[in-house]
């Protein structure tokens, strides 16, 4: 049975039930020995030297034969060597018994001396052939472990190779969501641009009505805006944009920023608030960020942008500015863009940073935009060292927040227009 799991293939099922033929003749003759005593014992060594012997020799040399036809390898050498051993066993063993050939002879009065000599030969071919077997068993037992390991290796080449598809998948959506948004948002403005010229090649409206013109003007800026966002992107994710780092007081900072929009969101009928930070006191000390300010006012501006775009006129927008961290030292500045707008569903929420995409809320609600204000929020504030996220949101509207990495300067740092 070992044998026909070695070399077994199409057309060896004999080799398997020749096993099993042995291996019940085995238990037949320990059971008659153990029955009917020693003439049981000798019938059935007669019956195995004188016949299952010959048949065992025969068996062997075919199944050798065949399986060094059917390929020779390092495991087939292994197996062709127990068997011969095997088989040398046999033929001396029948050979200290006066049987030369395959048939029983007369016998004659065998010695315990030549008794001994016979099993012994048989029992050391076999031995010979068990040891090799051994081997084979050892052989493949190696092989299933270097199996083991390349299924292992090829198991987390599959999950990269996975892990690579769902990225080429997902940049081919994003890809997509660029194609249709982009060329949705620049055919807007475009088909403005080209109506009301027509309009006016046809005399419709007058050539110089500045109203129109302001019109066209404006719908230029939309196109121009698109297209630097895009191409800032690329930029930022591609590190081709030079920051200018500077050491910046945050109080003074984050006054002005509010205060530069305050009229403006106050015009467009938005109940706008800001709270200043209170700046904690230290002798000789101020509360400062390491950053670029025109691109800190930049991720400002389009956070504020969206809270704008989704939410109505007459509602709610505040800012407010807080200082965390554990300790009696705090080790973060947040800025906290709060809004009572129609809010982020919840399965939109992880998407809203990546590039060209543009939730339900905007796309029902006609509001303009390629989906890139987020991701390059994203990219400058990692950029900084810090973050951009969405903290809340709801029904009622929702929270985002800018977090810097807190720094404590002394007052001689500042810059002399700054102390003025």
């Amino acid at each position: 049975m070992i044998t026909y799991a070695i070399v077994g293939g199409k057309g060896s099922k004999w080799i398997r039930n020749l096993g099993y033929a042995v291996l019940v003749y085995a238990f037949v003759a320990v059971a008659g020995w153990l029955l009917f005593g020693e003439q049981a014992q000798l019938l059935f060594y007669r019956l195995f030297y004188d016949y299952v012997s010959t048949c065992l020799l025969l068996a062997l040399i075919v199944v050798l034969f065949l399986a060094l036809k059917r390929r020779r390898n390092s495991e087939i050498m292994v197996f062709a060597i127990g068997n011969a051993l095997f088989i040398g066993g046999l033929v001396l063993g029948r050979a200290v018994s006066g049987q030369f050939g395959l048939f029983p002879t007369t016998r004659t009065l065998l010695t315990s001396h030549h008794a001994l000599a016979q099993i012994g030969w048989t029992f050391l071919g076999f031995g010979g052939a068990i040891i090799c077997l051994g081997i084979i068993m050892g052989m493949r037992l190696m092989r299933m472990a270097q199996l083991r390991s390349t299924n292992k290796e090829l198991a987390k080449v599959n999950g990269e190779l996975i892990i690579a598809n769902e990225k080429l998948s997902h940049i081919d959506q994003i890809r997509s969501n660029m194609y249709s948004e982009v060329s949705h948002e620049l055919n807007t403005p475009i088909t403005a641009i080209k109506g009301y010229v027509q309009l006016m090649l046809n005399g419709t409206i007058p050539a110089g009505e500045t109203r129109y013109l302001q019109v066209i003007h404006d719908k230029s800026l939309v196109m121009e805006r698109m297209i630097d966002d895009m191409l800032e992107i690329v930029r930022l994710e591609n590190k081709h944009i030079q920051f200018e780092y500077e050491l910046v007081p945050f109080e003074a900072l984050f006054a002005r920023l509010c205060s530069k929009v305050q009229m403006d969101m106050l015009e467009q009928g938005f109940t706008f608030s800001w709270v200043p930070m209170p700046e904690p006191y230290w002798p000789d000390r101020f509360t400062a960020i390491y950053a670029d300010p025109m691109r800190v006012e930049q991720v400002f501006a389009n956070l504020l942008s969206n809270a704008r775009k989704f939410t109505a006129p007459g509602g709610t927008i505040r800012i407010e500015a807080t200082m965390e961290g554990l300790g009696a030292q705090p080790s973060a500045i947040t800025i906290r863009i709060i809004d009572s707008g129609c809010g982020i569903e919840e399965g939109e929420r992880e998407s809203i940073f990546e590039r060209y995409y543009r939730g339900k809320g905007a796309k029902t609600g006609a509001i303009t935009g390629t989906g890139l204000g987020l991701p390059i929020c994203r990219e400058i504030m990692n950029a900084h060292g810090g973050e951009v996220g969405l903290e809340r949101s709801s029904a009622q509207g929702s929270t985002f927040y800018i977090r810097f990495p807190l720094r404590y300067a002394h007052e001689r740092e500042k810059k002399p227009e700054e102390t003025a």
